[in-house]
């Protein structure tokens, strides 16, 4: 049977793991100033860290720390060094019996990729269950063709039939979510009618074709996250949706990374999951676009920003 590769959340790599995955990546011979030993390029310091040992041109002797960090063994001074490669997702390789088991479970509606972001799994949309370490009982029968392929945990999904995370309990201990105060702009909208707002919606669509600024656009994206914080549509909703997208066309690549947030949000498929995970902590009501109330503020048509 062919094997297939899957690829699961980044889990913690030992620092060795990780030196020898650069050193085949190629990453160290782009450091031409650098020559890695040739008989023993990884190496413990006295300290007991990980390294890559080698010389410099200057004739210095260097360590690659898996820190990231490099440093001038004589001098002691240290820079920093990248890999590329390192940023990847590390590739699992299922054996034939892993695979026959993914097969099994996934006529169940069990799955390993695509993997759903965390926001997905707290809201309830997804079941998450780690085959190392699961109480399934349809699931436990099969974990161990996974403990030793997987010593950190592989992970397998299916769809709703989980209680949401984010949903209160009740017990002694109460965990309360600060809200951060409300800007003068933000009262403002909350308070409109449905008159006052088109009126303002018109003044700011106004502002937005002259030109279809950065500037203009940015508050327009800020207006209409605001708007889909709270769920309630309005007649301006459709016309600021069409700017959006003609704004986002003009400015992608000026947007700063919090309107990049807020619109990684509106467009609702939620992949950057550590970025929007910053919008939930500076905006705890904004929850799940796709939820009945918010679905209208999906800008399901916005590509990639």
């Amino acid at each position: 049977m062919k094997k297939i590769i899957k690829e699961q959340s980044p889990t913690v790599v030992a620092d060795k793991d990780k030196l020898q995955r650069a050193l085949e990546a190629g990453c160290i011979d782009k450091y031409t100033w650098f020559t890695a030993d040739p008989t023993q390029p990884l190496r413990k310091t006295k300290s007991g860290k990980d390294v890559i040992f080698g010389k410099g041109s200057n004739g210095n002797s260097y360590f690659f720390f898996a820190n990231m960090k490099v440093a001038n063994a004589t001098t002691g001074i240290q820079k920093n060094w990248t890999c590329e490669e390192l940023n990847k997702p590390v590739e699992v390789k299922l054996d034939a019996n892993q695979n026959k088991v993914l097969e099994i479970i996934g006529k169940q509606g069990w799955f390993a990729t695509p993997v759903p972001t965390d926001v997905e799994v707290e809201d309830g949309t997804y079941t998450k269950e780690d085959l190392t370490n699961t109480q399934n009982t349809f699931l436990a029968k099969y974990s161990k063709y996974f403990t030793q392929a997987f010593p950190k945990g592989y992970n397998v999904f299916k769809r709703g039939g989980g209680t949401p995370s984010v949903t209160p309990t009740t017990g002694t201990t109460t965990t309360t979510t600060v809200v951060p105060p409300k800007t003068a702009e933000e009262v403002k909208l909350q308070n409109m009618g449905a008159n006052e707002l088109s009126e303002t919606g018109k003044a700011l669509m106004d502002q937005v074709k002259d030109g279809y600024s950065v500037q203009a656009c940015t508050k327009l994206v800020d207006t209409y996250f605001e708007m889909a914080q709270d769920g309630t549509p309005s007649k301006d909703t459709e016309t600021f949706k069409a700017a959006i997208y003609k704004c986002n066309n003009n400015n992608r690549s000026k947007w700063k990374e919090e309107t990049k947030d807020k619109l990684r949000w509106l467009r609702g498929d939620e992949e950057d999951a550590k970025k929007i995970f910053g919008l939930f902590k500076r905006f705890p009501k904004i929850g799940n676009v796709r939820e009945t109330g918010r679905k209208g503020f999906r800008l399901n048509q916005l590509p990639q920003v």
